[in-house]
């Protein structure tokens, strides 16, 4: 049987968490799924984790690759070239797919949609209370304009570059040439924007399919570093010039920008230090410059 569906999960250090979502995978995975497992280096014992659930549960549709360290957005890459399904979806190892994503799928495969977008939420990891959602679609729609897609998900406050809330067509990534920005952080933004920007047909869905889970102190939560803030204004700025490259709507443009700059706020507010020290490092003024010239044309509407 064809592949309909490839699941790609990067794996780094993760040997406590892999073998929840691995179950949740397994008890459900059809027939025409395959999950590619890309072990990014781990020191820990996340590959011994992973063999022994293959062997003990003898499952020939997960397939492992081990490289050295490189990164998310460079798993991410080698799983797309190792895969062979139809459609594809990222999910992270320490999170969770619900019971009924599969059935999902499948009754939304012969739709031929693009792109397929879901709701999510985030647990806190220790009670798995819900925190919030981290996209809500209140209705199924289906949208045939990709930049009245991104305007009402950016005026919706439910916009996010999370490549876990969507599943994708394989010839949809082939004819956006949508690629990952090779950095440790906010290495999504572009990808999933050439992706939907693409796309003539997009579904969303009410339907809550996936569960992020958060640790006291985790990256998403926590203080960053200088160049955890720089990498969001490089992602931001990268998406900025990309749009003005392919004419998207320069109402779409603002917007973003507004989300981009509310998304770099909120860094400041935890971690003003480090923001700071990226601010007044000398040699980011050139690429500040570049930012600020580039957003007060499209404010001004000179592109």
């Amino acid at each position: 049987m064809d592949v309909k569906i490839s699941i790609i999960i990067p794996c780094y250090n993760c040997q406590h968490n892999i073998q929840s979502l691995l179950d949740s995978i397994c008890k459900n995975i059809p027939n025409y799924a395959e999950v590619i497992l890309i072990n990014d280096g781990s020191s820990d014992d996340t590959l011994l984790v992973i063999e022994e659930f293959i062997n003990k549960h003898q499952v020939t549709s997960f397939k492992i690759i081990t490289t050295e360290n490189q990164g998310a957005a460079k798993s991410r890459e080698l799983g797309l070239e190792k895969s062979i399904g139809e459609y594809i979806f990222f999910c992270d190892a320490d999170d969770l797919i619900s019971d009924d994503f599969f059935a999902f799928f499948e009754q939304h495969y012969n739709s031929s949609f693009d792109m397929i977008f879901f709701s999510s939420q985030i647990l806190d990891v220790n009670s798995k209370t819900v925190i919030s959602n981290k996209t809500l679609h209140s209705v199924d729609s289906t949208y045939y304009d990709p930049q009245k897609f991104i305007l009402q998900q950016l005026q919706n406050n439910n916009w996010t570059s999370a490549v876990w809330t969507y599943i994708f067509k394989r010839e949809n990534l082939i004819s956006s040439m949508a690629h990952f920005t090779n950095r440790s952080a906010h290495e999504d933004h572009l990808f999933t924007l050439m992706l939907v920007l693409s796309s003539d047909s997009i579904f969303t869905s009410r339907k809550i399919l996936y569960q992020q889970f958060l640790t006291p102190g985790s990256l998403t939560n926590s203080p960053k570093k200088p160049d955890y803030i720089l990498h969001r204004l490089s992602a931001f700025y990268e998406c900025l010039v990309w749009m003005g490259k392919v004419g998207v709507n320069n109402l779409l443009v603002v917007e973003y920008i507004k989300w981009s700059l509310h998304s770099v706020y909120n860094l400041f507010k935890v971690s003003k230090r480090s923001f700071f020290l990226m601010l007044f490092n000398f040699k980011n003024f050139p690429f500040f410059l570049r930012v600020g010239y580039s957003i007060l044309s499209v404010l001004l509407n000179k592109r």
